[in-house]
């Protein structure tokens, strides 16, 4: 393989980049002897006319923050947020290439891959990717699961404070290996907004700024090395977040069935973009409902119940973990 001197090799959610800019925040990969899956370019001022009739429009953003998603003849796809920033995907999802009418976009645009960048590429290759976070006890992945602050990351945060080692955050990748599901590791951080920083107490040279958001970066390897995952971790538990009035005490309650399958099929990374649900990513979540336990773990507003959700959790999660133990034939 040909490498250049400008190349930069990182791997993420099972994925090998090569790009020709340092993707900051993404693991380094070591071994480059193989060809990266997805090749990453930042080209600025090279944003394509997706005006042009050769390309339609097949989701329009609701907001101000959500990218349009437009896609091509050829079947390339686009995310764009006006000419400001623009990712162009070819139809496989080998290739992104990044770019905006203003050179200094950079650091915004890597903002942007981190998420939902790299979540619809992962999405054009049929991956299944859910919105959430994840955390390792004992070799087991537990996903929490729920909408834009519902409270994953920040509770994801505590169970770290317990003792937990982060997995990923945000972008949730879902791999079916025989009849177990796999999560790989994704970015070394949380993303926690202001609220959940006051209470978890966080040391602030731990924290740095999310650029363009109202969100900070708590790298979690300052905590201690083992408070990171970097390996592929089997899926053990589910728990989607659920509002409830306040007058409701925290509680964790099981879900199967129907319900549950509703459940996941609209916990999809990226958010809001139904037409990216494929029958095989139902058939993953159908297969992940009949083996795995799922819960709706339901609280107010996760700062308000962060140390009882939290301590309900852990039990939990300890339980969950006994009984698969006992299943497995091994000791608790």
């Amino acid at each position: 393989m040909h490498v250049l001197v400008t190349d930069h090799f990182h791997r993420v959610y099972g994925l090998s980049l090569r790009s020709n800019v340092a993707l900051a925040g993404i693991p380094v990969e070591h071994d480059v002897s193989n060809d990266a899956a997805v090749r990453v370019w930042w080209r600025p001022c090279e944003v394509p006319d997706l005006s042009s009739p050769a390309w339609r429009v097949i989701r329009r953003p609701a907001h101000a923050t959500q990218p349009q998603a437009s896609k091509n003849r050829r079947g390339d796809r686009a995310l764009s947020w006006g000419r400001h920033l623009v990712l162009l995907y070819d139809s496989a999802g080998t290739a992104i290439r990044m770019s905006s009418v203003c050179p200094d976009k950079l650091t915004a645009a890597l903002v942007v891959l981190q998420g939902i960048g790299l979540g619809y590429c992962l999405r054009l290759r049929q991956v299944l990717c859910m919105h959430g976070a994840v955390v390792e006890r004992d070799g087991a992945a537990i996903a929490l699961l729920g909408l834009a602050g519902a409270g994953k990351s920040t509770l994801a945060a505590s169970l770290i404070q317990r003792g937990f080692a982060l997995v990923a955050d945000d972008l949730v990748v879902l791999e079916r290996h025989g009849d177990d599901v796999v999560v790989p590791p994704g970015y070394p951080a949380l993303r926690l907004a202001g609220d959940a920083l006051a209470e978890l107490s966080l040391p602030a040279d731990h924290l740095r700024v999310v650029p363009w958001t109202n969100k900070h970066y708590w790298d979690v390897s300052a905590a201690g090395s083992d408070r990171i995952c970097a390996r592929a971790v089997p899926l053990a538990a589910m728990y989607v977040l659920c509002p409830a009035d306040d007058a409701e005490p925290a509680a964790v309650t099981p879900v199967g069935g129907p319900a549950a399958l509703a459940m996941l099929c609209a916990a999809q990374y990226p958010p809001d973009m139904p037409h990216l649900l494929t029958p095989q990513q139902v058939e993953l979540c159908a297969h992940i409902v009949r083996t795995l336990p799922i819960h709706a773990l339901r609280g107010t507003p996760i700062w308000q119940q962060r140390p009882a959700l939290t301590e309900l959790l852990v039990r939990h999660v300890d339980a969950v973990l006994c009984r698969g133990a006992v299943r497995g034939g091994r000791q608790p």
